[in-house]
């Protein structure tokens, strides 16, 4: 398993639900909205993640995930 893919098996199930709604283009509102949390909590999942994956944005982030489930290549 290469490290990327060990990187986002080593997120939490919350986590990874934000990781593919950040993928999915939603705004953290609409993250909070859909999972029934504050935005203060999603941006505190967002500040783990980010140190747990080594990526400093939501774009970095989305093009992670999308790379790791194979979606960004042709």
């Amino acid at each position: 398993m290469p490290d990327a893919a060990k990187r986002l098996t080593g997120l939490t199930r919350r986590e990874r639900e934000l990781v593919a709604l950040v993928a999915a283009g939603a705004s953290n509102k609409e993250i909070a909205e859909r999972l029934s949390i504050a935005e203060r909590t999603v941006k505190a999942h967002l500040t783990s993640i980010f140190r747990k994956l080594g990526v400093s944005s939501r774009l970095h982030l989305a093009v992670y995930a999308l790379d790791e489930q194979g979606l960004g290549q042709e």
